[in-house]
């Protein structure tokens, strides 16, 4: 097993939200051997003071119910195969304790529930709230 080289099957990709003008500039872009900002940083030097304001989130493997890729940052109505919760709120983030996504605090993101895309932490912040 040590010999054996361990396949990704995940496909990388990030997007990034513009801080100054307030919108996705990007999304679904990868970038192989970089990280994401510096690899903007190599593909729009021109823009280098509007880039270093990007807040780059990474997609996170994972898909809603009806089939959108879910990215950090992307906040969920997660529904419960069991009546007896309710319907909550939660926000797809990396636990480095973890080392996985979750989308409600302290439960991991494997957990088979009903789960949807319903905006993000930058154009729909009302939905945290």
């Amino acid at each position: 097993m040590a010999n054996e080289i361990i396949k990704n099957e995940r496909e990388i990709k990030f997007r990034a939200w513009d801080e100054t003008d307030k919108k996705f500039v990007f999304e679904g872009f990868s970038i192989i051997g970089e990280t994401a900002l510096f690899g903007l940083l190599q593909l729009y030097p021109h823009e280098i003071d509007k880039v270093v304001n990007w807040k780059i989130q990474q997609y996170t493997g994972l898909k809603d119910k009806n089939g959108k890729e879910i990215y950090e940052g992307d906040v969920l109505k997660v529904d419960w195969k069991d009546p007896r919760y309710k319907t909550v709120i939660g926000i797809a983030e990396w636990d480095n304790k973890e080392a996985a996504y979750r989308f409600v605090a302290g439960v991991p993101s494997e957990i088979n529930w009903s789960h949807e895309v319903v905006g993000n932490i930058y154009e729909n912040p009302e939905l945290i709230k």
